[in-house]
């Protein structure tokens, strides 16, 4: 089990919009305003963060663990190493949760609990790379990516949540192989994602195809409290890669009320 590693900082962004609350259209906020209007069972983003820069989170997470090295081996650094790992580069700490890279803090995952993930295929292994379920949790610059032939449409990924784990509503998304600008590019996106909350479709995510965080707040909660339950994402419609039919996934998560 590698809640631990999950429970380390994950969760993202603002908490769900009840859809039925009737609301002013002068003072609702841009996301409220997608929540409301659009069709239930075809979501857009609530929200789309910032396009994340890749290259140099990566060039920052190498740095970080190189000087971490450094000083744990000689057991001294420089004063000019000592204040860039801890002044500039210190988020870089936890830089193997994608919640950390992201830039984000704590909120749901401190009461949320999830158990697993698994998938109806995995790309095989290359060259010590794992392309497995579990890599949406939480691993930095890593992905699931489907194994079949083809852009794996019909092909899913389910996360099983722990019986104590509070109940979410908003789900948070980082579109396809975002390790670098490249892979991403080269690898196919899904643009289309079918969400089943306990074996019902509840709805189907419309991803934008955007290397950045997409939140969509559903209004409702997800799951059943008291006993393991899970939510399957299903690949509906892709975006074609430049390169491979692989389609990949970066980052599912999740917000809503910690209760």
């Amino acid at each position: 089990m590698f809640l631990a590693a999950v429970l380390m900082a994950m969760v993202f962004g603002r908490c769900g919009i009840n859809s039925q609350e009737k609301k002013n259209p002068d003072t609702m906020t841009e996301g409220e305003e997608v929540a409301i209007s659009q069709d239930p069972m075809h979501l857009k983003p609530t929200t789309v963060g910032e396009e994340l820069d890749l290259e140099k989170r990566k060039s920052d997470f190498e740095e970080y663990f190189k000087l971490n090295k450094k000083r744990e081996e000689s057991g001294t650094l420089s004063d000019a190493e000592t204040a860039r790992l801890e002044d500039e580069l210190g988020e870089c700490e936890y830089y193997s949760d994608w919640s950390d890279a992201i830039g984000e803090g704590c909120s749901w995952f401190c009461c949320g609990s999830i158990k697993r993930a698994y998938a109806t295929s995995e790309l095989a292994p290359s060259n010590k790379i794992s392309y497995n379920a579990h890599n949406v949790l939480y691993t930095y610059g890593d992905s699931w990516v489907e194994g079949v032939k083809g852009y794996g449409i019909g092909e899913s990924i389910t996360i099983v949540f722990d019986s104590t784990s509070t109940q979410p509503n908003s789900i948070q998304i980082l579109n396809g192989y975002a390790k670098t600008k490249s892979a991403y590019k080269n690898n196919s996106r899904v643009k289309t994602l079918r969400l089943y909350n306990m074996g019902t479709h509840v709805t189907d995510l419309e991803l934008e195809d955007k290397i950045a965080l997409q939140t969509f707040d559903l209004g409702f909660l997800l799951g059943e409290r008291g006993k393991e339950w899970e939510l399957k994402f299903e690949i509906i419609d892709v975006y074609k890669g430049d390169k491979y039919d692989d389609t990949a996934i970066s980052l599912i998560t999740f917000n809503g009320p910690c209760h």
